[in-house]
Parts: C-alpha cells; structure tokens; sequence
C-alpha cells in the first residue's frame, strides 16, 4: 500500500482537532507476496493490506513468551506451567529448574486449570473450552499412558473446585442440571461415570474454596451483590449453612481454607477495614481475628502450609507484589525479600511444606515459575521464557504517576516512556485495564514495547475509580450511575497529558479490552475532540444489553457493579451512559475487533458500534474471528491483530 492509500483509507487522522500528522512511512507493496492474508479464521472490513515490511519489521516483538505455574507436584519437586509454543497455550511439565519443558497437551483448543491428583500425582485435570466458547469441559490426563479422557458430558459449562483429603474425588462445579445454575458435583476421576450431584445451588456465584479434613464438608463462597458469604455445606445431605459473619453485613469474602483441624477457617476479607486482609473465623460463632491488621494494602492471595503452622501469602504494595510469611504460633507476619520486584500469582506450598512456587512478572520478566525455600530463603527460577530479540536492558521500567481528577480524587497509573532519542512530545497510547475489577499493574510489556523503542509513543495504564488495590470505597466509586466517573478520569488524565512538556495532547490513543473497551468507546464519544483515535476489542457498547444477556451464574456479580437491570430506572441509566446511545458523536478513527464465540460480550455489541459509528460518519476498522471468545488467544489471530493495530495507529498518530 502507498503511503497516500494508506491516508486514503484513514482521512479522519489528519483531519480536524489533530493537527497536522506525518504520512504513515510504509513501503509500498504492489504484489500479493509483499502483502499479508488474514488468517482463514479472520474476517475484516475497512481493513487495509497489511504489508510484508511490516510484519518483518515487528517480528522480533512478537516472540516472546511467558510461563505460568498451573499445580505442584505433591511429592517431587516438579512443576505443571502453561506456555504458548503454537498456536495456543497447552500444559507441559518441568521436572529441574531450568531443564526442558515437556508438552503434554495438544492444540487446537487452549488447555488450562490443571491440578495434579494431591497425594501421589499420578494424574491430574485440566479444563479446555472450544473456539473461546467457555463451555469448559474436564478432562483426566494419566501419566503412564499419556491418555487423555473427558470427566465432564461434553456440553455443560464447567470450573474446578477442590480435592477430597484423601485425594480420592475432586468436587467441581457445573450447569448440566439446568444449563443456568451452577451445581457442586463429585466424582472419583478414576471412574467418568461417578459423577453425582452433591448440593443444588440457585443464582449468584458460587465458588468452591476447600474440602474439610474431616471430608465430611464443603467450604463455599457466594458472590452476591454488594457483599458475599461464606458456607459449609455437607456433603451427606446437600444442605449448607452460613458460615456467621459476627453480625456485620455487606462483608466480602474473597477466598478461604479450612485450617489444618478443621475446627477454623482462614480467609481473605475486607471486614471492619477499607482493605481486604487476612483473617480467622471461629464457624461456631462467627468471631474474626485480624492476622494482618498492620497492612494497609490489600492481601490478594494466601495459602497455608500442609501442617497449617506457616501462612504465605501476598500483599498488593502500589501494584507490586510483596511476599510475607505468618506465623501461626507466633502470630507473626514477616516480609521476604530476595524476591524480586514484580507480579506474583499462583502461590502454592509444595507439600513437604519447605517451599512455595509461585508465577512472578515484571517489567523485565514476562513470566515465570519460581520457587521460594522458607528455611533457606533460597529462591529457584524454574522456567527462563524466551522473549525473542526484544533486548531486556533496554525495557523500560514503569514509573508510577498520579492526577487529580474532576472531583479531587486521586488517581494513579504507570507510565512507560520511550527511549531518550525521540525527541519532543511523544504521541501518548492510553490502555485501559478490563474487569472493570482489576488493576493495571508494572507487567512486562512484550510486543508493546515496539510502540515504545520503535514509534517512541509513551504508554499509560490508569487505574480509574473502580480499579482494586486501593481499598473498597475507591473500588465502589463507579459503581451503578456512577459509573461515568471513571470516564471522567480519563478527562482529567488528558488534562494532565496537556501540562507536559514531553506529552502530546494533540496525539492520544485510547484503547482497551472488555470493559477496557468499553471505556475507550466511551472516551471516543466523551472527548471525542481530545484524542486522535481509538480501538476496542470484545469491548462492551451496550450497558444494557449487557446486563440483560448475562449468563445467570454472572448477572448477579454484575449486578453489584452496574445497578440492576430490572429497575426501570436502571435499566434508562445504563442505556443513556452506553457508547452505542452516543455513536454519533465519534469524530475520530475507531478499529473494532470482536470473538465470534464471546460468551460475555455478544458479537452483535461489536458490530452494532460499528454500523453506528459509520452513519455517524467516523472511520472504522472491523475485525472478527470465527474461532475466537472473549480475547483472541491463538498465535496467528493475536499477531495478525498486533500487525494491523501498528498499521491503525501508524496512521492516526502519524508515526
């Protein structure tokens, strides 16, 4: 494509309000063998070719990889870790630190949520869905034979639980009864015709945390609107009694494990504090002990050792991870450091009791397993990912800055600036997290970093009212009419873009994924005059429609989050604050991309903003994979995606 097909195919980027904007620098491509098809699954429109020069240009961005800590071994010192070697993510097996990575499962479909079988791992299980449908299925894999068999019948939707004490069942959760509630199962995955209902659970969502010593009993949380609770559920009889809560209301519950006698329970919770911490419950009374009550960070995740003396868990510092130990005996907690400063997911002690391994990511690291001796304090790096020719020298580290927004409220975000050659204010890309509960967190940035090095754009991740880690009240600040809060944030974050000397405000960006899409497609109508493009994927564009099309074990979660949708009231506050009601305001180029198989955000979302924002008279960019979900996961898909959003905003920024 010439440079004037290119202007040709986005004129809106250097039209009004932007300034005058560099011609995209393109070789031309004037032969089908200097182009790039779209993958069979990808359908695009408004689409250009994509040019041979560009996918060589950015091909070292694109290979790096990451590694994640799925299970450990309960009897050698070996790992189960998710990575992407073709074309999705499969299971595959370490058995040294730094030795091989020995697959174990297959494309086409991403495998994950693997759990070794806990007292002689054996087997373990694992869960895969079809083309990002999310009608996960179970499924055994057994060492000795390397067969796979499927535990699951093939059409329900299905999670993990917990396993029995003695390692003989594992509880899971699925919706064949109805194909709405999600119900606790057992089976005995030695035999796929075991499977029984064991207690029928109607709304909400419902997690099952742990299986009691004693294996008489569940522990189950339940996510309910504005609080959550926690139950023991028996499985004998099915019935479930609340676990007390001390007689406060709306507390959240976020995860709890029974203590090594059962006669407790550890959990995660914000109760009497704005902070989610670490707490112990006497069930018969309901009385919480405070185990943390020094910290003023959320705890984020914990795990107790086998013999329950020792707690590890993690604490959410300014978006880093902390490890700490708590004694039980002690009633102590101590930080540990010789970790290094990053992400870190997955914690699990091994069951000598002597280690925990754990993912860690950094803004140099894209992911791996690590182990942490508690005794030595010695920590093991088990998987090195490789991360292409990406120099990691050169990657910049995150640096943390704050605004005030419209109201006073403070809000933060990383910054990753380009190298010191790219002189003048820098063109700014905007990435907004999802959930809308989550946090945008100093990671490693992977093919991004090509903006960075190569377009010398600076990239900045806010964390808008809503976003976690800052304590309760700040993550309920958008929540039901609020909601346009946080688009309101993002305003006075482009005011803060147009204080700086090294930051164009004339050159912004703003992107996003699921709810981080349907910011962006909100900015792109708010300010639609401030910034120079936007993008979207699987974002949602109608609050609404949303709402209504919830799967049942989601809506209620949903609910707390964006009002409820049967009240009339409600339902005309989510419609008017929806990007769909307000398309015509978007001036500025738009590139769309939608799963056909998304199970929370229908395609018609996608392609509803689309037409809309085309009778408005924008620019807008389509594309859709058939074989996709929520998020595009297969290799060829994501990069194709990555090629053509390079070309998307080499035009409207003008790099």
């Amino acid at each position: 494509m010439t440079n004037a097909a290119f202007r040709a195919a986005c004129p809106r980027a250097w039209g009004r309000g932007v300034g005058v904007l560099a011609t995209a620098t393109l070789p031309a491509s004037g032969t089908a063998a200097q182009t790039l098809e779209p993958p069979p699954a990808i359908r695009v429109e408004g689409v250009p070719t994509i040019p041979q020069a560009l996918v060589d240009e950015v091909a070292r961005y694109t290979n790096a990889r990451s590694a994640r800590r799925e299970s450990t071994h309960p009897v050698r010192q070996e790992f189960l870790i998710s990575t992407r070697f073709g074309d999705t993510e499969q299971l595959h097996r370490v058995r040294l630190p730094g030795g091989a990575w020995i697959q174990l499962t297959f494309p086409p479909n991403r495998s994950q949520l693997a759990t070794y079988q806990p007292t002689n791992g054996e087997y373990f299980l694992f869960f895969k869905d079809r083309g990002g449908n999310e009608r996960y299925q179970m499924y055994r894999y057994d060492f000795r034979t390397g067969l796979v068999t499927l535990l699951s019948d093939g059409t329900s939707r299905n999670s993990p639980g917990a396993w029995s004490p003695d390692g003989r069942l594992a509880a899971y959760r699925s919706n064949r009864r109805t194909g709405r509630h999600m119900d606790i199962y057992v089976i005995d995955p030695l035999r796929p015709d075991s499977s029984r209902l064991a207690v029928q659970l109607e709304g909400g969502i419902w997690r099952v945390s742990d299986w009691s010593p004693s294996g008489r009993q569940l522990l189950l949380t339940e996510m309910r609107d504005v609080d959550s609770r926690l139950w023991l559920a028996d499985l004998a009889s099915g019935v479930k009694t609340p676990v007390p809560t001390g007689g406060d209301s709306a507390i959240r519950y976020d995860w709890a494990l029974f203590s090594s006698n059962g006669r407790g329970i550890f959990a995660l919770t914000d109760r009497g504090s704005g902070f989610q911490h670490l707490t112990f419950i006497t069930p018969g009374t309901g009385q919480h002990t405070d185990l943390t009550p020094s910290l003023q960070w959320d705890v984020e995740q914990f795990d107790v050792s086998p013999k329950g003396d020792v707690i590890a868990f993690t604490a959410n510092q300014a978006g880093v991870s902390r490890l700490y130990l708590y004694d039980v005996a002690q009633k102590r907690s101590t930080l540990q450091t010789g970790v290094p400063v990053g992400i870190i997911r997955d914690l699990e002690w091994h069951a000598a009791g002597r280690s925990v391994g754990f993912s860690l990511e950094s803004s140099a690291v894209p992911g791996d397993v690590y182990s942490f001796d508690v005794a030595t304090k010695r920590l093991t790096r088990w998987t090195h990912s490789e991360v292409g020719g990406l120099n990691l020298d050169a990657v910049p580290a995150p640096e943390l800055i704050t605004w005030k927004s419209f109201d006073g409220t403070a809000i933060s975000g990383f910054l990753y600036r380009p190298p010191a050659r790219f002189a003048g204010r820098r063109p700014v890309m905007i990435r907004i997290h999802g959930g809308p509960l989550a946090q945008s967190r100093p990671q490693f940035l992977g093919q991004l970093s090509y903006y960075v090095n190569e377009m010398g754009i600076a990239i900045v991740y806010p964390n808008v009212r809503g976003s976690t880690g800052y304590g309760r009240a700040y993550q309920d600040m958008d929540n039901g009419a609020r909601r346009e809060g946080a688009v309101r944030d993002i305003g006075a974050l482009l005011d803060w873009i147009g204080q700086r000397l090294d930051l164009d405000p004339r050159r912004v960006f703003v992107t996003g994924a699921s709810y981080g899409g349907f910011m962006s497609l909100a900015v792109a109508t708010t300010y639609a005059d401030r910034i120079a493009c936007a993008a979207s994927t699987v974002g949602i564009s109608d609050l609404a429609h949303f709402m209504e099309h919830a799967q049942d074990a989601d809506r209620e979660g949903r609910r707390a989050e964006y009002g409820d949708e049967r009240d009339p009231a409600t339902l005309a506050v989510l419609r008017e604050l929806s990007p769909l009601n307000r398309a015509g305001q978007i001036k500025r180029p738009l590139f769309v991309a939608a799963g056909a198989n998304d199970a929370r955000v229908t395609l018609d979302q996608s392609r509803r903003i689309v037409e809309a924002a085309r009778e408005s008279g924008a620019q807008v960019w389509y594309m859709e994979a058939a074989n996709e979900g929520h998020g595009y996961e297969r290799t060829e898909n994501v990069s194709f995606l990555f090629y053509a959003t390079v070309l998307f905003v080499r035009g409207c920024l003008g790099q």
